[in-house]
């Protein structure tokens, strides 16, 4: 089977590609240098010619919560205008099969509610990310749409809970759990006293460590019939300053933490639900904590010393 894997070069791209144990698949992973996404007519030939028999579109504009909070419109029309152009450029080209990574970000403010699939668009997204959301939003109803007006096309869309893992961003503008790896790494070297958690790290999140959803976009290819949305984790989580206490003792910090009641801290809560993962015989490998002690090995390896 001849794949092209959009964003092939991001976190999520290499961690499928680290995790392709078949050899029944060919990639095309082509650099933002050798296609633009941003470009249709780009996008439309560059399928032309290599004529794949599936998309995996896992490319798009990610930062953290203060980044899309300050860039709506960077964050909503890149990854609006990239979606499109995969998947149109997909469609017509008579690509049958595609699964279009989105995030659990689209779902509403529903504090203290597992999410399902059918609780999308039944109140309004978080504010912080909504210019993300929605274009992620968008992308998955143009896949919908196209398979339910076309029955032979098959474009489904995952949403995982938030992803973290090897070839992460531990810079300025990381996620939460990169973040707090870097910090913590920090805090124990230079032997501080205390660290500063953002809110009163009561919030909940569900996190899903990279190489686990990499083996699930793998099961999901055998299943794209089943479903045109399904949502993917592990179906628990752990509060803010509970992720802070594993990865202090993962990275061997000792010291206290304080609470920044001025910082955004976004949803209570977001727990995405199982059912059809589960019903599809889809399961984990890596507890919470050892996807967190695998991704700091590799921090320490290439990211504390520089890429």
């Amino acid at each position: 089977m001849r794949v092209l894997l959009t964003g092939a070069h991001g976190m999520v791209g290499k961690n499928i590609l680290d995790c392709n144990l078949s050899k029944e698949y060919q990639w095309l992973t082509p650099s933002r240098d050798e296609l633009n996404l941003l470009n249709y007519n780009d996008v439309f030939r560059y399928i032309q010619q290599h004529n794949p028999d599936l998309v995996i579109h896992a490319a798009g504009k990610v930062g953290g919560i203060s980044s899309h909070n300050e860039h709506q419109f960077e964050y909503f029309s890149e990854n609006l205008r990239m979606g499109e152009n995969v998947v149109l450029g997909s469609k017509n080209n008579s690509v049958k099969k595609l699964i279009n990574i989105s995030s659990g970000s689209i779902y509403p403010d529903l504090d203290n509610k597992i999410l399902c699939e059918s609780d999308l668009l039944t109140a309004p997204v978080n504010s912080l990310t909504e210019g993300y959301s929605l274009a992620k939003i968008a992308i998955l109803k143009l896949c919908t749409y196209i398979s339910n007006e076309y029955k032979d096309y098959q474009y489904t869309t995952v949403v995982p809970s938030n992803i973290f893992g090897k070839w992460d961003n531990f810079g300025s503008d990381a996620h939460m759990l990169p973040s707090i790896i870097k910090r913590l790494d920090s805090a124990k070297r230079n032997k501080l006293k205390n660290v500063e958690i953002w809110g009163d790290g009561s919030a909940k999140r569900e996190f899903l460590f990279a190489q686990d959803f990499s083996k699930f976009i793998f099961d999901i290819v055998k299943s794209l019939d089943s479903c045109q949305v399904i949502n993917l984790g592990y179906g628990s989580d752990f509060t803010v300053l509970e992720y802070n206490q594993i990865i202090a003792d993962v990275v061997g910090y000792k010291g206290k933490f304080s609470f920044n009641l001025d910082k955004p801290v976004g949803n209570k809560r977001k727990l995405l639900d199982l059912k059809q993962m589960k019903s599809l015989n889809i399961w984990r490998s890596h507890s919470i904590k050892e996807g967190i002690k695998k991704t700091y090995d590799f921090y320490l390896k290439y990211d504390r010393r520089g890429r």
